[in-house]
């Protein structure tokens, strides 16, 4: 019962995040993760960073 819920559930969530990332992609680009996503998304340091 509830082992079969949790994996049809697991099954369905991997299934429809694997579809959207076909047309989104849900990772960011490796060179914007290394500069840090808050100056490549915001366009600001946080947390004081420079």
């Amino acid at each position: 019962g509830i082992g079969a819920t949790g994996l049809y559930a697991a099954v369905v969530t991997a299934g429809i995040f694997l579809l959207i990332n076909l047309f989104v992609p849900i990772r960011v680009p490796s060179h914007a993760e290394e500069r840090g996503l808050d100056l490549t998304q915001h366009g600001e340091a946080a947390y004081g960073r420079p």
